[in-house]
Formats: C-alpha cells, structure tokens, sequence
C-alpha cells in the first residue's frame, strides 16, 4: 500500500482518486471559450459559453475578485469571523474553497441554505491553479 502512494505521489496522482486531466489538452467539444477541460460529471461539465477572448476567466473582475490574495485572504478572514471558524492549515484548500465562494456571490448572489450552482469548467480549473505562498506564521 505504501508503495502504492509514493507511486502515485511521484506521478503525482492524488491519492484520493481526485479528477486531475492534464492541462493543455483540447477543450470539450462542448466548450466555447477553449479553456474548459473534462470534469467527472455530467452536471460539472458546462463551460462559461464566451468567445475565447472574451471567457469569464480572463475578465478584469474575475482576476481581482476570484483569485487576487489579498482579496481571497480578507474574505477568508471575514468568514472565519464571523462564523467563528478555525482556519484551515492547508492554505491551498482554504483559498481555493473561499475562491469557489466568491464566484459564487460575485456570479448569483448571496444563496439559500442547500441551494447550489454549478460553477463552470474554465472557471474552476483558473481557481484550481491558485497557488499561494503565504507564511502561515501571518495567519
């Protein structure tokens, strides 16, 4: 078993099965925009539906809002607050699930309780490269 997970690390396959295809590859056919990439499900497979100069990814308020630190780190902080939440000392994690959140307020507002959107493709795979070197000891 243990060979099994430095195999895979080395790979670098995520030990959990998560859905990983390489990036560079060619869009699905039902992409628009040409950044979208296979998800594992039906549901998760939509794209933004924009020219490829024009995708949501590449929008100035997509930059700022979705993956600028400063402004993922106060919403971040601003959660946690408020919902009295421990951090999450996987700062990767942490800010890619407080991106998912902020494209979610920024695209449909403030949702229910149980309500869900499907975020699209280009989207999640722009949030998913986020890669901060924050010190953990500012946290």
């Amino acid at each position: 078993m243990t060979a099994e997970l430095l195999d895979r690390k080395e790979r670098g396959s995520s030990p959990s099965g998560g859905f990983h295809p390489p990036a560079g590859g060619s869009a699905p056919s039902s992409c628009t925009c040409n950044k979208c990439r296979e998800m594992p499900t039906d549901t998760e497979k939509i794209c933004c539906r924009k020219q490829p100069a024009s995708c949501t990814t590449l929008m100035p308020d997509f930059q700022v809002l979705i993956l600028d630190d400063a402004v993922l780190r106060l919403a971040q902080l601003y959660r946690q607050d408020v919902l009295v939440l421990e951090a999450d000392r996987d700062i990767n994690r942490e800010y890619r699930h407080s991106a998912y959140r902020q494209y979610i307020l920024w695209t449909f507002g403030r949702l229910g309780a149980g309500v869900r959107k499907t975020i699209p493709s280009c989207c999640v795979w722009a949030i998913r490269g986020i890669n901060t070197q924050i010190n953990l000891a500012n946290m």
